[in-house]
């Protein structure tokens, strides 16, 4: 089992998740989704990013000035078994694609 974490965790257009934290299991299968802000206390092996976490985003539709919540094409859920993409350098107010940001496949 791994969890990962980050400031924002997009779910879908128009729900995004502050302090968001994603349970994958061994075949690296989504089996939880939930704020930290909803914890009393944090898991000791939960890997905290700085950025957004979302669903695979096509290469092609990641242009510069684009809002990367349009760009979603498959809702992020219990049971999603598709790539998550770590968004660092991204500004967590209008989640706009400039050329500063980094993309890392988690």
């Amino acid at each position: 089992m791994q969890r990962i974490a980050a400031n924002k965790v997009l779910i879908k257009k128009g729900l995004i998740v502050n302090n968001g934290v994603v349970t994958l299991d061994e075949k690296h299968q989504i089996i939880d989704l939930f704020s930290l802000d909803d914890c009393q206390t944090e898991s000791a092996g939960t890997k905290f990013y700085n950025g957004l976490i979302t669903t695979d985003i096509k290469k092609s539709t990641q242009t510069i000035g684009s809002y990367i919540p349009d760009l979603i094409d498959e809702f992020m859920q219990i049971g999603y078994k598709g790539k998550l993409l770590l968004w660092e350098h991204v500004n967590l107010n209008d989640l706009i694609i400039t050329p500063d940001i980094k993309i890392t496949e988690l």
